[in-house]
């Protein structure tokens, strides 16, 4: 299979798998809305779970991936022995130094907690507290799992580690119904950690075919792996301090304002979920294998990755008082709440390009074991992050907090592409499917603009959500657009096979 193809079918596996773990993940906010709207209550149990969201993305999914599998893809190269030899040693490590964090989270969960939630009551963090006694060990699961499930990525099988998350959010629900009449969250935190569990127990079932554990406390390319992992971790380290100050400000604005732009967060990372960290997680091991190919791989991978996200950009940005409405006005959550999430919603959505192109960027340097300039970009990030909240969150309230948020997403991403364009002198743009591309949108934006005047009910947001899609991919068929072929392309071979 080609670099391109490899890329191609495993966006479409993880985006399927990802799509149905976003739609329990959507099912999982409905049931919370309904129950708990945009309380204190639900403040709190937000707070104690967004601290191992932070730590996920520093001590696992994003870093390790990025450190993990270029040296895996190395070793291998050698032997199937030698590649298993140093997961087992990179499993080991991750299991004591994450362990010692759980407990260090315990131990000091209001202090911490406190960093991340200044504006918040004594008695909301008391219990924020409580709950995350349950949540901080989700740090040792989900670290376990983004080694495994770098493991399987490497050998082509991305829907299993992709679907694992969906038990942290049927676990979620189901407690929830179970808390409903008592409004106690800490049960939602248990079932959020039985949730991690089964993560964890899937993503080993997905790499056990070509991982053999063997008690291994040291290798050779352990100092290669540290750099990169440091480097990278370092990086994501810094685009959470982006969430901790977005949530923090958060907490100036009064009672529900954590809830208000977690949900509409959920809505934001949908797309970022489904289309970008499914083509770059798809793409680091095909880079990785093959780095005499990566500049023209990056050039494809590109072009497919914006064919999925702007026409989403597009319809999320216009369409976001529908979405809300449709999604989550129901119970608790009214009118008024559905009018403040859906400003969040706006000014997240036009950052969805640049965000999903910073993470495909970041991943062609992380290919070839150069972690630095992305983490010197992240940070760059973060501090114009920081400086518009502070700014903006005076001005514009909560929408303030999430435009901040996207304008970082953007100067992040023109800076490292033209860092790559300085280093390189390659053109990653072809300007005639670039052209088409926009062309083949404007129905998209013709039609989110329909939406939003004349969807008032539930079944014309569904109707307009449908038609939007089809006749995006109509337009695409008929523009001959090269990712659209390649997608159909790939799953005529799949179903002849």
């Amino acid at each position: 299979m080609s670099p391109l193809s490899a890329i191609g079918w495993g966006t479409l596996t993880f985006a399927l798998a990802t799509l149905i773990s976003r739609i329990t993940g959507l099912i999982r906010d409905v049931v919370l809305a309904h129950y708990f709207g945009t309380s204190g209550l639900l403040d709190a149990y937000f707070l104690a779970i967004l601290i191992p969201f932070y730590l996920r993305r520093i001590f696992a999914e994003g870093a390790m991936a990025s450190a993990f599998v270029p040296i895996y893809a190395s070793t291998h190269n050698t032997s199937k022995s030698e590649s298993n030899r140093f997961a087992s040693a990179v499993t080991n490590l991750v299991l004591l130094i994450t362990i010692f964090v759980s407990l260090a989270l315990i131990i000091f969960s209001k202090p911490v907690l406190r960093l991340f939630a200044t504006g918040f009551t004594s008695e909301t963090l008391s219990l924020s507290s409580s709950v995350l006694r349950f949540t901080a060990f989700y740090v040792v699961l989900v670290s376990l799992s983004a080694v495994f499930s770098s493991i399987a990525n490497f050998h082509g099988r991305f829907f299993l580690p992709a679907l694992a998350p969906m038990f942290i959010n049927l676990c979620v629900v189901a407690t929830a119904f179970i808390a409903a009449d008592s409004q106690n969250v800490k049960l939602l935190g248990i079932g959020f950690l039985i949730g991690g569990i089964l993560q964890l127990i899937l993503s080993f079932l997905s790499a056990n075919k070509d991982f053999q554990y063997t008690f291994v406390i040291n290798h050779d390319r352990f100092h290669d792996f540290s750099r990169l992992f440091f480097t990278a971790s370092i990086g994501y380290a810094v685009t959470h301090i982006n969430s901790i100050v977005d949530t923090n400000v958060s907490t100036w604005l009064g009672p529900g304002s954590v809830s208000s732009l977690q949900y509409a967060l959920r809505l934001f990372q949908l797309p970022i979920g489904l289309f970008g960290v499914a083509v770059s997680t798809a793409a680091l091991p095909s880079f990785s294998r093959n780095l005499d190919q990566i500049d023209r791989s990056l050039k494809e991978a590109l072009e497919l990755l914006w064919f999925l996200v702007l026409p989403a950009s597009i319809a999320m940005a216009l369409m976001a008082q529908p979405l809300i409405f449709l999604i989550f006005q129901h119970g608790t959550f009214d009118s008024s709440a559905t009018e403040t999430v859906s400003r969040c919603l706006v000014m997240y959505s036009l950052g969805i390009p640049f965000y999903t192109t910073y993470l495909l960027l970041s991943r062609y340097y992380h290919a070839q074991q150069k972690g630095g300039v992305p983490s010197i970009v992240t940070l760059l990030m973060v501090l114009i992050n920081v400086a518009l909240d502070v700014l903006l969150a005076p001005i514009m309230g909560i929408a303030g907090v999430a435009l901040a948020t996207s304008v970082s997403g953007g100067v992040g991403a023109l800076v490292i592409w033209r860092a790559i364009k300085k280093r390189n002198k390659v053109t990653f743009i072809d300007h005639r499917e670039f052209q088409k591309l926009l062309l083949i949108n404007i129905p998209v934006l013709t039609l989110s603009i329909f939406a939003l005047r004349f969807a008032s009910t539930r079944v014309l947001v569904l109707a307009f959500v449908a038609v939007i899609v089809l006749s995006y991919l109509l337009a695409a068929r008929y523009a001959q657009l090269r990712s659209l072929k390649l997608l159909l392309s790939i799953l005529s071979r799949k179903r002849q096979g």
